[in-house]
């Protein structure tokens, strides 16, 4: 057995097949929730903290006292664009339709293939032009029939292209982060620094949708 690369305690299939569950139903919660999207938000990430904590140890607390200052800076950019995208997104739901906000989501890797050729001069094959084509053709297609609808659903989608842009940043940020923080780590403080964003955005009015 390769002592590099140890046999997982279950099969990779079976989280993937639960993720690819829940992310399917979680615009469909969220569209018939009475709760303004920074409350959602904030509870949808503190329930996500609160199934890591158990799994802390020693390990991380001692990654937690090695972190420079500067990454420090780079970790609540990183909530602040998560914060964001959640409250963006989720607002989407309430002017578009499920399908579209969530279609307009999935564009997600387009935006990070093309902020990390201009940030990390990654190099893009011919098949990935050709799907990063496809992508924004798709986009202006639904952008262009939810027009045809009404101006609400045009707000729709425009909340979600941004949350799209917003996360996408989040992994961009992720990608620079994670070289020197721990995964776990950066996935706690992320999810945290959504409760007082989302805070602030509930107690000024923003964000009741």
């Amino acid at each position: 057995m390769n002592p590099i690369s140890p046999k997982p305690p279950i099969a990779p299939a079976i989280p993937l097949l639960v993720g690819m569950i829940a992310i399917s139903f979680a615009p469909i919660l969220v569209r018939y929730s009475d709760a303004p999207v920074s409350v959602q938000g904030m509870w949808r990430m503190l329930f996500t903290l609160a199934l890591m904590v158990p799994f802390a140890g020693g390990k991380q607390l001692r990654a937690l006292r090695a972190i420079k200052r500067s990454d420090w800076w780079l970790l609540l950019a990183a909530g602040f664009f998560l914060a964001l995208h959640f409250l963006l997104w989720m607002a989407s739901l309430s002017y578009t339709s499920i399908a579209s906000s969530t279609l307009i989501l999935s564009l997600e890797p387009v935006f990070v293939m093309i902020g990390a050729y201009f940030l990390f001069k990654d190099r893009l094959s011919g098949k990935a032009l050709g799907g990063l084509a496809a992508a924004l053709i798709g986009i202006a297609i639904v952008g262009a029939g939810d027009s045809g609808l009404s101006e609400a659903a045009l707000k729709g989608d425009l909340l979600s292209f941004l949350g799209t842009a917003a996360v996408a940043v989040n992994m961009l940020l992720a990608k620079r982060i994670l070289e020197r923080v721990p995964s776990f780590f950066y996935t706690a403080w992320s999810s945290s620094r959504l409760r007082p964003f989302a805070s602030i955005c509930t107690m000024s009015g923003l964000a009741r949708t």
